[in-house]
């Protein structure tokens, strides 16, 4: 089980953040917990530094990565699309 931890604030205005061992959410946004499971299984295929510097280094890597964890999330693929858009 990953832990999740409800924060007030999170860097860049983001509203969950995932790191390998753990979730941080912001309060109000348990609709990204789906999301942000995503993000773990992604670094634990991937490696949690691989990952990490691809996601801020990367841009078409990161709208990938967040494309396909926003259709995980339970976005249908137009509005996953216009979410990842967000992050290029």
């Amino acid at each position: 089980m990953t832990p999740i931890f409800k924060t007030p604030w999170l860097p860049f205005g983001w509203h969950g953040m995932a790191c390998r061992w753990f979730i941080l959410l912001r309060r109000g946004h348990d609709d990204l917990i789906a999301h942000e499971m995503h993000h773990i299984k992604q670094q634990r295929e991937l490696g949690v530094f691989s990952y990490g510097w691809n996601y801020f280094t990367n841009k078409n890597f990161r709208f990938a990565i967040e494309l396909e964890a926003y259709i995980a999330g339970g976005l249908g693929v137009d509005e996953a699309y216009a979410m990842a858009k967000r992050y290029i």
